[in-house]
Formats: structure tokens, C-alpha cells, sequence
């Protein structure tokens, strides 16, 4: 989980640096300096806490938690003058009127770094581990809660401003004012939220991610409203420099540009610009038709046709009132692998990579209730590998592991499809076979004990000779649950232990 999550925050500060490096090689427009500043206190804040999560000594991270306050600290004078010049108001931005007020935030990060001499601001450094996460809390003084509600005056009032702003004009201005306002609140919010301990996804803090819907709505306002125009070198630093995919058309579907992302994964080609979209990539043809026929912003997931191994995700806006569409392409595959690998070992057993008692209850309950629904044969083979204590005993428990490996190995290549072979634990195993009757179940279990039987395992040079007792029983109309069709199998069992074992009883 916390890999995804350092994934997910690097993924937020490379969207941030993209509007920073945007925003720094726009028309010099008014406001462009302090959103400079904004965009660049924010990379500091979301890198800062990223490598926080990824170093393991607690020296690193309480260094690299002084790090991102220096972002913390300074984007409240980002926001600030920010509002003051969108605002337009009579306050002009002239060093003598800021730069004092700039010796606030300085001097509070000087005495984050040096306060193991003084102790001012940090009267206690606590490292809290939360679910194998390694959290930095502090017991704080008074003058550092006087420095965070400077910070939060500064906050409210730049938000004073945008409102005010929003008030005094309309249109296609108004749209602009209320997109910095949301874009730039965002992060705070859930800042206050996570400064009051009432953060729900502790020990995660949710503050540095919200850079990604803050990016996404300064990224729109880019595109709808010209916030900013993006000049050449922008695009060379940035849509060139994405670890994304990103693809533009037009509204006809004709490719218009794309990033080297597509060339690498895609195979793109130069003289795909001005092509059909359908022509040279049908895959994101077709998911960007399902895109207008929603008519609605939508995630979507695909696989390429030739390599099923790579996962993608798709995110696809329109452009410039429908003129056009740009769709993102993200490659999802380390955090698909790690899906599956989670997945198998919530189901399967451990030494045995056959299904756990978990995964073969939840199988074997729902098919017997379709077995008893359409009146369908299924039978239940229970398994018990005969003296393994004395193997365990005799040739030691790494042998008894790579006989129960091997036996597991051996059952699945006889079993039909669509069987369920679980471990219901230590040298226990049971098998269901749906669509069988009793005689062809204990065909299929004869077949089980002679090849076991005939089949020694060889470990590390002895030979060991095994065998196995099986007890089977299938469904009757006096079955209501699985759990009786179980313990027929198992009394079965039994009865084979007391008949000399490597038998099958019914």
C-alpha cells in the first residue's frame, strides 16, 4: 500500500512541476510570479513528504520533514500575493511593503533545522509507527502556534480576496477567479484537517495529493480559458518530459500532437500527425467513442492487443468546447502486478499455491448452491496423506514441505477443469468436482492414489514413498449445506484411515 501511495505522490509532484514549468514560460502576465512561487513551494511540499514516506532512518525523515514545511511555510505569502494581484487592489507588491513580513517564515524554518540546540518550536520528537509507517509527531510550543496562525491569517486573507474578486467580475473572469480559488483552497482544507488530528486516512496525509485535482482544474483553466499561453520551450520541457502518455485530436479524431510516452509504448510515428486516430491506434479509438458517447469525463482501463502484460489507464477530456480532445495514458502494470500479488495470497496457500480454506469455502458453497439449484451432479473428495508426521519426523520438515509441494503439484495435472483443490490444513486436502457422480468421482480418485503410490518423491538424494487415503461422498437431496456434503466426505475418510489407508472409501 505505501508503494502505491510514494507512486501516487511522485505522480503529484511531476502534474505540479508540469504547471510550474507552464507557468514559467508563459506571457509574463500579471499574477505569473507569484503562481511561479505558488507552483514551486508546492513541488518542495509534495516531494518533501514523498521522500519522508521512502527514507527509513528517522534522522532522514525528520530532515525531510523540514524540508516540505519550507513549502508549507512559504506558499501562504505565494497565495497571498497571488489574490492581491488577480485582485488588482490598491496594495501594490513592492519589496519594503513584503519583504518584511518575509522574515516570519525564514526565521521559523531556521528554528525547525536548529531547534535540537534550542528547543523552541519542538519540545518533543515522537516517531509513531501506524501499520509498519513511520510517522514524525511533535509536541509543539507557543510560538510555533504563533507562527501557524500568522500562516492561516495570510490564508484567509488571500481567500477574502478571491471572493471579492468573484463578486467583482463575471463572465469568463468570474470562471477564472473561482478556478484559482478551488484550485488553491484544496490543499488547505484537508492541511487544517490534518493540523487538527482529524484526518481519516491516518497515518496517510491526504494534503500533498490534493495537488493532483488542484493541478487538474489549473490545467483546465490552461486549456479552457487561456489562463496562461503556453509558449514552445513549455512544450519541449514538459508534455515531451511526461512519464504519461498524452494524445490530442481534433474533433474530427485526427492526431494533432503527442509525447514521446506514445512513441515507446505505442509505437507512434511522425507521420501519424493529421492521421485518423482509428487508423493508427483502434485501441484508443475506440475507448476515446466510448468517452462521447458517455459525454462525460470517464478512468478507463485497457490492455494492448499484442503484449496482455501491460496495463493502462486512460483519462480523456475534451478540449476547447468539444474542438478537440486530449486523452492521458497511464501505465498502470507495477500497480496492477501488485493487485494480483495480493489477490493470490488472500486465496492461495502459501506452500502449496493451491486455494486456501477461504478461497476454497467461498468456490465450493457457491457451486453447490447452483448444483442444487439445476440439479446437477457434484461430489467432494477428501484427501489425508497417510503417516506425514513420521516423514516429518524421519526425513525432517523441509522433506514433508517438498512432499506436500509435490503431491499438490502432481493432484492438479489429473484434476478436470473447473475443479476446486484447496488445503484445509497441514496434510489435509480436499477436492470438488462439479458435474460428477459418485463412480466417476471415484474413478478420478483411484487414478489420485496410484500415481501417488507410484510415485516417490525424491528429496535431496532419498527417495520417499507416500500414500494417500481418500474419502468421497456426493450431493443427495437430504443435503441442504455444503458443510454436510463435507462431512459425508470426511466420515468417508475416516472409514478408509480404520480400513488399513491407502484406500478410497464412499
Amino acid at each position: 500500500m505505501i508503494k502505491i501511495y510514494e507512486s501516487i505522490l511522485f505522480l503529484s509532484f511531476s502534474i505540479v512541476t508540469m504547471i510550474f514549468i507552464i507557468a514559467y514560460f508563459s506571457e509574463k502576465t500579471p499574477g505569473r510570479k507569484p503562481f511561479v512561487f505558488l507552483m514551486g513551494m508546492a513541488m518542495i511540499w509534495t516531494f518533501g513528504y514523498a521522500m519522508e514516506l521512502s527514507v527509513s532512518s528517522n534522522q532522514d525523515k525528520l530532515f525531510w520533514l523540514n524540508i516540505q514545511q519550507i513549502g508549507i511555510y512559504l506558499s501562504p505569502f505565494a497565495w497571498l500575493f497571488l489574490s492581491i494581484e488577480h485582485l488588482k487592489s490598491r496594495i501594490s507588491l513592492k519589496k519594503k511593503f513584503f519583504m518584511p513580513l518575509l522574515v516570519i517564515p525564514f526565521s521559523h524554518i531556521f528554528l525547525n533545522f536548529t531547534n535540537d540546540y534550542h528547543n523552541l518550536l519542538r519540545k518533543e520528537i515522537i516517531f509513531e509507527n501506524v501499520n509498519s509507517i513511520i510517522r514524525v509527531k511533535t509536541e509543539t510550543s507557543i510560538i510555533f502556534s504563533i507562527f501557524i496562525g500568522f500562516y492561516y491569517l495570510l490564508l484567509l486573507i488571500s481567500l477574502i480576496n478571491f471572493l471579492r474578486a468573484i463578486k467583482k467580475r463575471k463572465g469568463f473572469y468570474r470562471i477564472q477567479s473561482f478556478i484559482l480559488l478551488v484550485s488553491l483552497i484544496i490543499p488547505y482544507i484537508f492541511n487544517i484537517i490534518d493540523f487538527f488530528n482529524i484526518n481519516p486516512f491516518y497515518p496517510y496525509s491526504p494534503t500533498a495529493l490534493t495537488f493532483i485535482p488542484s493541478g487538474v482544474l489549473i490545467m483546465y483553466a490552461l486549456f479552457k480559458h487561456n489562463l496562461f499561453k503556453i509558449t514552445p520551450i513549455a512544450h519541449e520541457k514538459i508534455i515531451k518530459n511526461m512519464d504519461v502518455g498524452v494524445v490530442v485530436t481534433n474533433n474530427k479524431f485526427e492526431i494533432i500532437d503527442y509525447n514521446p510516452f506514445m512513441t515507446n509504448e505505442f509505437k507512434y510515428k511522425e507521420n501519424f500527425i493529421g492521421k485518423k486516430l482509428e487508423n493508427k491506434d483502434p485501441t484508443l479509438f475506440k475507448k476515446l467513442i466510448e468517452f462521447t458517447e458517455e459525454d462525460e469525463e470517464q478512468n478507463l482501463e485497457f490492455q494492448k492487443y499484442k503484449d496482455l502484460s501491460k496495463h493502462y489507464r486512460l483519462k480523456i477530456s475534451s478540449l476547447n468546447e468539444d474542438k478537440g480532445y486530449i486523452i492521458i495514458v497511464y501505465d498502470i502494470t507495477s500497480q496492477k502486478i501488485l493487485e494480483e500479488e495480493l489477490f493470490f495470497k488472500a486465496t492461495k496457500d502459501f506452500l502449496t499455491k493451491t486455494s486456501n480454506r477461504y478461497e476454497y469455502f467461498g468456490q465450493s458453497e457457491k457451486e453447490f448452491e447452483i448444483s442444487k439449484k439445476d440439479e446437477k451432479n457434484l461430489s467432494v473428495i477428501m484427501i489425508d496423506i497417510d503417516d506425514f508426521k513420521e516423514i516429518n519426523d524421519k526425513y525432517g520438515h523441509s522433506a514433508g514441505d517438498y512432499v506436500l509441494e509435490s503431491f499438490s503439484i502432481l493432484v492438479k495435472s489429473l484434476l478436470p477443469q473447473n475443479s476446486i483443490f484447496g488445503r484445509l490444513g497441514g496434510e489435509e486436502f480436499s477436492i470438488v468436482l462439479t458435474n460428477y457422480d459418485i463412480e466417476e468421482s471415484k474413478l478420478i480418485a483411484e487414478k489420485v492414489r496410484t500415481k501417488i503410490e507410484n510415485n516417490p518423491v525424491n528429496f535431496m538424494g532419498e527417495k520417499i514413498n507416500y500414500t494417500i487415503s481418500l474419502g468421497i461422498s456426493s450431493i443427495n437431496e437430504n443435503m441442504k449445506t455444503f458443510d454436510q456434503l463435507l462431512k459425508s466426505s470426511d466420515d468417508a475418510l475416516y472409514r478408509a484411515k480404520n480400513m488399513g489407508k491407502n484406500c478410497i472409501s464412499v
